[in-house]
């Protein structure tokens, strides 16, 4: 996450990841750990109003057939068409419109029910533009070399 608030020009620091992150996606295994104070992880994270999600992928690893991109394996088994790009174009328009400043956080949080809306209706065919794009729609979301 330091690279993405980085891009924004924001500081990775415990009270910006407060303002911008909802959820944590946990391993399997870390869904039956516990903080200090004997909580599981996931009562923690929803204490603090944040959504549980599990890792169900099984890595990354080197796409064929191009310059040193990667794929992420296993999300063919999931029964939903999930894809990395959606997840990625979801959260992009927020975290900028965002910026890493207090004043913004309702504009982001709004804009990430802006496109969440959106792209729910392009998976059913009802999307209509608005003609009113997003913060991040004119910037490219590939990181080269990334590592999930």
């Amino acid at each position: 996450i330091a690279k993405r608030l980085q891009s924004i020009g924001t500081e990775n620091t415990g009270e910006n990841l407060n303002n911008c992150i909802g959820g944590v996606i946990l391993f399997h295994e870390t869904l039956y750990q516990k903080a200090d104070d004997g909580r599981p992880f996931p009562k923690v994270i929803k204490a603090k109003g944040g959504v549980v999600g599990i890792k169900v992928d099984k890595g990354i690893v080197p796409l064929a057939g191009t310059n040193e991109e990667t794929t992420t394996q296993g999300l063919d088994g999931l029964p939903r068409a999930l894809t990395f790009s959606y997840c990625r174009a979801l959260q992009a328009s927020a975290l900028k419109t965002w910026g890493g400043k207090k004043e913004n956080v309702q504009a982001a949080q709004e804009e990430y029910v802006k496109q969440a809306l959106a792209n729910s209706q392009a998976t059913q065919g009802k999307y209509t533009p608005s003609g009113k794009s997003g913060a991040a729609t004119c910037r490219s979301l590939y990181v080269s070399n990334h590592d999930y």
